[in-house]
């Protein structure tokens, strides 16, 4: 909406009015030859692209979950072999000592 500035009148019988020219206008977007239809296309395209990486990122994240309780695991069996490496050689000495 537009306004000009305002100018007086003198009106009939006496006194002033002032007079405003205003100009209003509606816009509306015309789309032509399918362009909104190949925009929602799009769109929803995008939609499920990010959903598909989405998916991904979340796929990996359990990979790499469960590779992470794999090299614990694995470190836990690294710890007890070498417990138990410790004490069979304790049992050795002792035994080379009885016998």
């Amino acid at each position: 909406m537009e306004s000009g500035g305002g100018r007086s009148r003198e009106i009939p019988g006496g006194g002033l009015t002032t007079i405003y020219n205003v100009n209003v206008g509606v816009s509306q977007v015309m789309e032509l030859k399918g362009q909104r239809r190949l925009r929602t296309q799009r769109a929803t395209a995008t939609m499920e692209q990010t959903d598909w990486v989405i998916r991904d990122a979340e796929r990996r994240g359990g990979q790499m979950s469960r590779a992470f309780m794999a090299v614990l695991m694995a470190q836990d069996r690294m710890k007890f072999v070498r417990e138990a490496l410790v004490l069979n050689q304790q049992l050795l000495g002792a035994a080379r000592e009885r016998f």
